[in-house]
């Protein structure tokens, strides 16, 4: 879990488990996309 995106698992797994809880299938299959985004731009943004 986490592993092609390199996030670690227990932030995947959160991630998931809230975004089932908001947004039912759509959310779980969107979590981890949107979780690496979000660590991508934050990255990019402090980077500076």
């Amino acid at each position: 879990m986490g592993g092609a995106v390199d996030l670690p698992p227990l932030v995947v797994l959160i991630g998931v488990i809230a975004a089932t809880g908001a947004f039912v299938t759509l959310g779980a299959l969107l979590a981890t996309p949107v979780i690496a985004t979000g660590e991508l731009i934050f990255r990019y943004i402090y980077s500076r």
